[in-house]
């Protein structure tokens, strides 16, 4: 009878230990299912992170290319608007000698009197200060977008640097990930778990989501930033667009070298 008793109070003991150790496996594969989801969570934003830098990387790399080329347009526009002062400049010479000699002069096979070469001159004068006037707004225009096409690289650069920080960040989730999922297995198949640093585990968890927020309140604010900027290149190229009719107007004066 005595016996019969042990036994029977050794498989209440075991029964026992057995129901506290799987009410501790549930807590562990809870605590662990709750840490998962919280890392499933970041990775998912971080990816969408990956994407949206990678695609404002292409943008910028775009745009720089298109501010580029705008630059040296406006840049030759100036060369050509100094070119054609230079010949401006020396009509006017001209005109000044044929005022000097008076009476009536003969300019490109074609006879003018006194008159209308003063009127020449005060129109070509008229017409250079005009072109000056062209020549200060392309170099202001030049600088403008010379400093748009910096901004960019420096846009450009930080976006790289975001989008590397980020993909560091990602790799790191993923391999958190791994990890949990392998303690998870592991407990599941041996029982044991309580040997796992949850709460550094946790601390892992909020240092690694708290790189993912800044990453993505840093992109946040760039397109504030960004979108409230100023004067666009297209805004500035316009204000270029009266070189053409200037250089037209110079042209239609046909002043060529006295015969």
């Amino acid at each position: 009878m005595l016996r019969r008793i042990t036994l029977l109070c050794f498989m209440v003991l075991i029964v026992g230990c057995d129901a506290r150790t799987q009410v501790l496996q549930d807590k562990i594969t809870a605590r662990v299912d709750k840490m998962l989801g919280e890392f499933e969570v970041k990775q998912k934003q971080a990816e969408l992170a990956v994407k949206k830098i990678e695609s404002d990387i292409d943008q910028l790399t775009k745009a720089k290319i298109e501010t580029k080329v705008r630059l040296s347009q406006i840049d030759n526009k100036v060369q050509t608007a100094e070119s054609k002062q230079m010949e401006v400049d020396k009509t006017i010479l001209r005109l000044r000698d044929f005022l000097t000699q008076g009476g009536e002069v003969e300019i490109s096979g074609k006879k003018f009197s006194e008159q209308q070469v003063k009127d020449m001159a005060e129109k070509t004068i008229a017409v250079r200060k005009k072109l000056t006037s062209e020549i200060e707004v392309l170099k202001k225009s030049s600088n403008q977008i010379a400093s748009v096409f910096t901004s960019l690289e420096q846009r450009e650069r930080d976006a790289t640097k975001s989008l590397d920080r980020t993909r560091l960040a990602l790799d790191e989730i993923k391999t958190k990930t791994l990890a949990l999922t392998t303690m998870q297995q592991t407990s599941a198949t041996t029982g044991t778990g309580t040997g796992m640093d949850f709460d550094s585990l946790e601390k892992q968890i909020t240092d690694i989501s708290n790189k993912i927020d800044v990453e993505l309140a840093f992109q946040e604010e760039k397109a504030k930033s960004n979108s409230n900027s100023s004067t666009s290149v297209d805004d500035i190229i316009a204000q270029t667009s009266t070189l053409n009719d200037t250089i037209a107007e110079i042209d239609s004066l046909k002043i060529g070298e006295s015969k």
